[in-house]
Formats: structure tokens, sequence, C-alpha cells
């Protein structure tokens, strides 16, 4: 058993290590894990599956988040958050989402007929973040074997879980981990799908559905989950104080007026 148990160990350590993309290689290290959870289970003397889903392989981000009414995205306090952000506003930019209207625009941010055009594009930005936290729970590394419906055996991976070939970005696994491609891809996918399909998701298993299941309100599997995860990106997008009926922007601070008397005019000339 002891021999059984160092070469567990060591498989882990060659495939963590042996490839120059630490993010990779820790996805590699979670996939043969997931694979061979039952054989490393029995050599402990643990239950049989105990490393059977990856989302208990990585823990995922517990730090401060914050509130749906501050109109930010979830991950803004994440270490890797402001890069985040970046790639995001950068890939909307190039999308041109935020020049998008929806048909139903309006049930995820009820004032989206006055919102500005860098409102909507701080909107984007707060839905795929929010996306991310269901998906990933911002964890780069992790790797989902879908097993139901349409896409079962594929592998979905990274922040907005990608699977290869969805995106010209994403030729390899490798691309699928690197935060950048991934969350460039995403929006580019949510483009594409929103042009297809003249909306976001409602009422039904159209738009962005049709590759994300926390916007469908008819799932087949997970149904009480997926309706959770519904609920979570509605209540934090209407949250965004620009979304709410009424907004009116905030007024600048006037320029306070002067304490000091005016000087009395003299008379040209004067003795």
């Amino acid at each position: 058993m002891k021999r059984q148990s160092a070469f567990v160990v060591l498989v882990v350590c060659v495939l963590a290590f042996a490839t120059p993309d630490t993010s990779y290689g820790m996805a590699k290290t979670i996939n043969f894990l997931s694979a061979a959870g039952s054989k490393i289970a029995d050599l402990f003397g643990k239950a049989k599956g105990a490393f059977s889903s990856c989302t208990n392989c990585e823990s995922g981000y517990d730090g401060p988040k914050p509130p749906d009414s501050a109109g930010l995205p979830k991950w803004q306090m994440h270490p890797q958050g402001q890069a985040w952000t970046k790639y995001t506003l950068d890939a909307i930019d190039k999308e041109g989402l935020a020049s998008l209207n929806p048909r139903d625009a309006k049930n995820y941010c009820p004032n989206w007929d006055k919102l500005t055009l860098e409102q909507r594009r701080q909107f984007w930005l707060v839905l795929v973040a929010k996306l991310s936290e269901i998906e990933s729970s911002f964890r780069p590394t992790l790797s989902f074997q879908e097993t139901k419906g349409r896409s079962r055996g594929t592998s979905s991976n990274g922040l907005l879980q990608m699977s290869v070939k969805q995106c010209s970005n994403l030729q390899t696994s490798a691309d699928t981990y690197d935060s950048q491609k991934n969350l460039s891809c995403g929006v580019e996918l949510m483009k594409r799908l929103i042009t297809q399909t003249g909306e976001i998701g409602t009422g039904g298993n159209s738009g962005l559905c049709k590759n994300w299941q926390p916007f469908c309100d008819n799932p087949k599997h997970y149904v009480a989950q997926t309706r959770a995860n519904k609920a979570a990106i509605l209540r934090t997008t209407r949250a965004i104080p620009f979304c709410r009926i009424g907004y009116t922007e905030p007024a600048l601070n006037p320029k306070p007026e002067s304490n000091t008397t005016p000087a009395p005019a003299t008379t040209e000339g004067a003795r």
C-alpha cells in the first residue's frame, strides 16, 4: 500500500509541476484526481468517489465581496479581480456588447432604457462577474466534466467554464485555463448568442441559457440549483443603482460661495 500511495503522490507532483503554465498544471492535477478518485479512496480506506467531483478539489474564493447594491463586480476584492475587470471590459469593448439592446434587458435592469453606454458597459461587467462566481467560484483552474444533456462528455474549464474550440482563441485545454482568453471567449459568446436570439434569457431556455444553465428558466437538470442561480443573477443586476427605476445621477458638488467681501469700487482719478 505504501508503494501505491507513493506512486500516486509522484504522479500528482509530476502533473502539477511538469508544465510551464502553473494554472494548467494545477488543472491537470485536478483532472487526474477526479479520474483516479475511486482508486485513491480505496488506497486510503475512504469511501469510493471521495474525489469524484472536482468542485471539492480546489477551494473557492471565500474572501470579501461587495454587496449587490454597490453595483461592482463580485470579484472586486479578489487578488486577481482588477486584472479580470480589465480583461472583461476590454472584451466588452471589442465585441460591442454595450451597444446591444436585448428585448428582455429590462428584466435584468428595470431602468435599462435610460442607461448611458458607459452604464450598460458596467452592467455587463457586473453580470459576467456574477456568472463567474456561480460557474467557478472564481477558480481559474476549475474543470468540470459534463454528465448530462447535449454537452455530456465535454470538459468545461476556467472562470466561465468554457470549452476548447468554443472561440478561435481557445484551441487547447491550456487556453481555457487562461483567464484573459476565458473571459474574452465568454463575452464573445454572449454577443453571439444575444445577436442570434435577441435576448439575455427570460421565460424559456433561449439566449445565454444555450451555453450557461444559470440563465435557464425551464432547466431539465439540476432544477432547484439552476433556479436559485437565476434568482441570484437577477437579484445582483437589479440592485445596481442605475438599474433601479427612478435613478438619478448624483448631483455634482456646487462650487462653494466665497465668504470674502468684495472691495468697494474706486473712481478713476479720485483723490
